[in-house]
Formats: C-alpha cells, sequence, structure tokens
C-alpha cells in the first residue's frame, strides 16, 4: 500500500506542475456548447473523468473477488472445525481399539489351602 500512496502522490505533484505550467484559455466543443477554460484545467478533468470510469470499469472485478474470498475464507472454516473432529474421532477410535486389544487382565484365584 505504501507504493500505491508514493504513486499518487508522484501522479499529484506532476499534475500541480503541469496546472502551473499550462496556463493558456482553449476552447473545447462539446456537444450544444463551447467552453474556454484553462488547458490545464480541462485535461486534469479529463484526466478525472478517466480515472472514475477506469475504476467503475474495475469495480465488478473487485466485488467478485471480494465475495470469493470470503467464501473460500468460510469453506476454510468449515473444513478445519471438520478436521479437528475427525481428529477427535480418530483419537477415540485409537483408544477403543487399543482397550480390545489389550489381553485381559488374569485374576488368580486364591484357592482356600485345607
Amino acid at each position: 500500500m505504501p507504493l500505491l500512496l508514493i504513486v499518487a502522490l508522484v501522479v499529484a505533484i506532476i499534475a500541480v506542475l503541469f496546472a502551473v505550467l499550462n496556463t493558456q484559455s482553449v476552447q473545447v466543443n462539446l456537444l450544444f456548447t463551447n467552453v474556454n477554460q484553462p488547458l490545464a484545467l480541462i485535461l486534469l478533468i479529463v484526466l478525472a473523468l478517466g480515472v472514475m470510469i477506469g475504476l467503475l470499469a474495475t469495480s465488478p472485478g473487485m466485488v467478485k473477488r471480494s465475495f470469493t474470498i470470503s467464501s473460500q475464507k468460510k469453506k476454510i472454516d468449515t473444513l478445519e472445525k471438520d478436521l479437528i473432529q475427525q481428529k477427535t474421532d480418530l483419537a477415540q477410535t485409537r483408544q477403543m481399539l487399543d482397550e480390545k486389544s489389550q489381553p485381559p487382565e488374569t485374576k488368580e484365584e486364591v484357592l482356600p489351602q485345607k
């Protein structure tokens, strides 16, 4: 994330320098009107519109990725709980098998002596 912040700061500095260096007024013909504004302002508005369009274009992918990650985390939690249950069941089964495989204790009966 710090890299993104650094890139954003560099772009902002370049944009400010560009605005300071390009103050001449230009005429832009829109559909039904003409606009006279400084070149830097027109280009910055177009840049902002491009960024917004780019964000709108990538947002469905980001939302889908977010849902996928959330779903995968839920699956991982479920599988981890199942694994713990399976380990518990295995330990209980092993204990039962160990108890059954041990020879029965032999009790010596004490016979009364005559």
